[in-house]
């Protein structure tokens, strides 16, 4: 079965769930809801500090996914590992934000290559990491970037103002740079504009008529910029 087959059970598999939901036929326990993040307890295969970035990780696609910032199975983060700067994590391609864990995550080098295909065989969105690998490339001191397409970000992305900083939460987003829509980056040429518009103190990135990126040198401080960046958004909307 391909995994563009197991996408497309997947997301009529959730489309379903959402419609019954919606509907009240399902009746959802805690169960149902909470997958364990923590599953590499006991796994030799990863070192004590590589299971905390999984787990730290993962549990950053569990609030993006919880504060309704996720857009089913797309939309990345990425973490550079604290013992390996030469290897990232990213979410495997099928599984929404809410079904992240720690395991499932995938290690990649920087071209986009798999090391590890965590517990999934579904791989990784070629494309969507692209954008990613271009900031992690060209930026030593980032090590984690986050990039949602919620709606007020969108929003914002689209207007001529740009982000404006009109809020407390925007005030505390640090340096701002702008990116125009260019599509999916496929060139080398795409590749280095972007890098260009990044530059090297850059904090939030918006992409003109898509959405946000944000990037830190931990999970903690770029899970906080999106957080003020997606409210300052939501206040200037």
């Amino acid at each position: 079965v391909s995994n563009a087959h197991r996408l497309r059970r997947k997301l009529a598999w959730i489309a379903r769930r959402a419609f019954s939901m919606l509907r009240g036929r399902l009746s959802l326990t805690p169960a149902d809801v909470v997958i364990q993040i923590d599953d590499v307890e006991g796994m030799e295969k990863y070192s004590e500090q590589e299971k905390a970035d999984r787990c730290k990780l993962a549990s950053f696609y569990r609030l993006v996914g919880l504060w309704g910032w996720d857009q089913l199975v797309y939309n990345h983060i990425t973490l550079r590992l604290t013992e390996d700067s030469r290897s990232y994590l990213i979410n495997p391609l099928g599984l929404t934000f809410s079904e992240i864990t720690a395991s499932s995550l995938v290690k990649v080098n920087i071209d986009g290559d798999i090391i590890d295909p965590g517990s999934t065989s579904l791989g990784i969105n070629f494309t969507g990491y692209c954008l990613h690998s271009a900031i992690h490339s060209a930026r030593d001191d980032v090590r984690c970037v986050a990039h949602v397409h919620t709606p007020p970000g969108a929003g914002v992305s689209c207007m001529k103002s740009g982000f404006m900083m009109i809020s407390q939460e925007a005030m505390t987003v640090g340096d701002v740079a702008y990116h125009d829509y260019m599509g999916l980056i496929t060139t080398d040429e795409e590749k280095e504009i972007l890098q260009r518009d990044v530059g090297s103190t850059t904090n939030l990135l918006v992409l003109r008529n898509h959405g946000l990126v944000t990037m830190a040198d931990t999970i903690e401080e770029c899970f906080r910029i999106l957080y003020d960046a997606v409210r300052a958004c939501e206040i200037q909307i």
